[in-house]
């Protein structure tokens, strides 16, 4: 019997389903919250209540095919990053057949000298001085590019050297429409190749939100600050960084200079006091905030960005605002331990309210 288990991640949920291949006949159904910040935590509970309902041993399942209805959704519903299209031997009128105009939208196109004939001869010498101006002065206001050239699919040389150009001018993503279809037909492969586009920004930006190295290490390093009470990490930093301790002798014995010679902050000091609790606090912060912006729908960034903000500004403008409570939540705890904390401030001896 081959066993495979099918996973699908969707806005809200993801579902599980183990299928027996051979028989057509679905043995074991599981469905988990979609967990956007971890996608991981969402697929592993809908996988554990597949092998919780399963009889048999995990070793007969021999597949797990993975799938996303999220960049589906995405073409259905137009978000994703701005996409600079490239026509190469094409007229204007070529928006007007396949739908691509409205597809387009406000995207910025050129229409570049260049393609070939039906029989792959070139059309018209290729253009890439225009292009490569063309691509400078897109580049700042699009994500990715996409590139159809004349009877591509006889003859892709001229989509092959915008390709290339582009990505030495920008470092941005290129899709080539003779990567995609085989079909004569360039608007049609004008469009699929902007979708494609799209596409591959917006899921780039789900791998870099959701997975890097370290990660998961990282996570809780940054919440241990919280295991230091503030005025232990007082009394480090003293030592560290006071007059004898080892970053001033180090720095001394490596410049020759002698006590008074050189100006060294003081960390017992309303400032030095300030650091400490910043280091030793902000997880209150950070705690909160990430769980705000884990809980943002996406659908409001990708608006942004199609509507013409950067990711810069549709983070400042869409996913900050909407995790400024959260963040003012943290800071009125840390502002709390700040006025109750006895150990620092009695430590660098500077004046409180308690």
């Amino acid at each position: 019997m081959t066993l495979v288990i099918g996973l699908d991640t969707g806005g809200t949920y993801t579902d599980a389903a183990l299928l027996d291949a051979a028989g057509g006949r679905v043995l074991a159904t599981g469905k988990a919250l979609t967990t956007r910040d971890d996608l991981s935590i969402g697929l592993g509970g809908a996988i554990a209540k597949i092998l919780q309902a399963f009889d048999g041993p995990a070793s007969e399942i021999g597949m797990v095919s993975l799938s996303t209805t999220l960049a589906t959704n995405a073409v259905v519903e137009g978000v994703g990053g701005r996409v600079g299209l490239f026509m190469i031997g094409f007229d204007d009128k070529a928006l007007e057949r396949a739908d691509l105009a409205r597809a387009i939208g406000q995207d910025p196109v050129q229409f570049i000298a260049g393609g070939h004939r039906a029989d792959g001869g070139q059309q018209d010498p290729f253009d890439s001085a225009a292009l490569a101006n063309a691509a400078a002065a897109m580049a700042a206001d699009v994500s990715a590019f996409a590139v159809a050239g004349h009877f591509a699919t006889r003859n892709p040389a001229h989509e092959i050297a915008a390709r290339d150009i582009l990505r030495e001018t920008t470092g941005l993503p290129v899709t080539c429409s003779h990567e995609l279809s085989s079909a004569l037909g360039g608007p049609r492969r004008a469009l699929t190749a902007v979708l494609n586009a799209r596409l591959i920004n917006l899921l780039e930006r789900l791998i870099a939100a959701t997975e890097f190295p370290g990660r998961r290490v990282l996570a809780w390093l940054l919440v241990l600050p919280l295991a230091v009470p503030a005025y232990i990490s007082a009394y480090i930093y003293a030592d560290l960084l006071d007059f004898s301790g080892p970053v001033q002798s180090a720095l001394r014995g490596a410049t020759g200079w002698q006590a008074g010679e050189y100006g060294f902050p003081s960390i017992r000091s309303l400032p030095g006091a300030a650091l400490i609790f910043a280091l030793t606090l902000y997880p209150y912060v950070y705690l909160l905030a990430r769980a705000a912006f884990a809980k943002q729908s996406i659908s409001q960034f990708n608006a942004a960005r199609t509507l013409g903000a950067s990711p810069r500004q549709a983070f400042w403008r869409i996913s900050l605002p909407g995790a400024r409570p959260a963040i003012a939540g943290g800071l009125a705890l840390v502002l709390m331990e700040v006025l109750a904390d006895f150990g620092v401030a009695e430590y660098f001896a500077i004046p409180t309210f308690s």
